[in-house]
């Protein structure tokens, strides 16, 4: 009967809790040769219990300084660089330049008739000519703390979803014939 009260008195505490976040990594292929990598990154990431800590909205995005928002910018550019390996064959391990924006969730942009209430995360967005590309993989680091979602789309089509757990590889993309050369 404890065990019950217990847990019935609980249950309303979970409702303040939020989705642990994940970090989607989305890879673009086009016909003519060239990717689009984006990397989207939940601010909550940064915080010591991110479990528990608020998204970040629109609403406070806009109390933030310069100084404020070019730090959570810089935070994520490098928990990108340090979690998050890209490789191409040929070449290995890839060094993306990422331009890094506030967005919605889904790289959809914050515009002035977004919502104060739209949920903020930072997107890193890479385009390189990727024509001499055979094979394409993302890999997480063994100190990621969030599992890592690899999708990849191949002149339209969608390819099968990997979540990447931390130190996992995800399978191996073969685009082999997949552009113009």
């Amino acid at each position: 009967m404890r065990v019950v009260l217990v847990a019935t008195l609980l249950i309303p505490l979970r409702a303040f809790a939020h989705p642990v976040p994940d970090i989607p990594v989305r890879s673009f292929f086009a016909s003519d040769g060239t990717a689009t990598i984006q990397v989207e990154v939940d601010p909550r990431c940064f915080a010591p219990d991110p479990l528990h800590e608020p998204y970040l909205m629109v609403a406070a995005l806009e109390t933030m300084d310069k100084a404020e928002k070019a730090q959570l910018l810089s935070r994520a550019k490098g928990f990108i660089a340090k979690l998050i390996t890209l490789r191409a064959k040929p070449g290995g391990p890839l060094q993306p330049a990422f331009d890094l924006r506030f967005t919605a969730f889904g790289d959809e942009e914050l515009t002035e008739s977004s919502r104060f209430d739209t949920t903020v995360v930072i997107t890193g967005e890479w385009k390189i000519d990727a024509s001499d590309w055979e094979e394409y993989q993302v890999s997480s680091a063994e100190e990621m703390p969030f599992s890592v979602q690899v999708i990849n789309v191949v002149k339209g089509e969608r390819q099968p979803l990997n979540v990447l757990f931390p130190g996992e590889d995800s399978r191996v993309l073969d685009l082999r014939g997949k552009s113009k050369k």
